[in-house]
């Protein structure tokens, strides 16, 4: 059972040697493109009442015109 054992330990790992063994140079991953510096397409926020707009105890369409987070995207 031993002989087995170190036979299928082996085994094993020669198939994981073979498998790792790959040309890292066909799979080169290229960066991509921009005009400038960073690209800063998305924002995303998260916080709490205030981040929300909430003032007041209510929220409504011009309070959230007013968030911090609105006025950080158009800036």
């Amino acid at each position: 059972m031993t002989s087995r054992h170190v036979f299928l330990c082996a085994v094993v790992g020669l198939t994981l040697v073979a498998a790792g063994c790959e040309n890292d140079d066909l799979f080169t991953p290229t960066p991509p493109q921009y005009a400038g510096g960073a690209m800063f397409a998305r924002y995303v926020s998260f916080g709490n009442s205030i981040t929300a707009g909430i003032q007041s105890f209510g929220l409504s369409d011009s309070t959230q015109r007013l968030a911090y987070p609105v006025l950080l995207a158009r800036a």
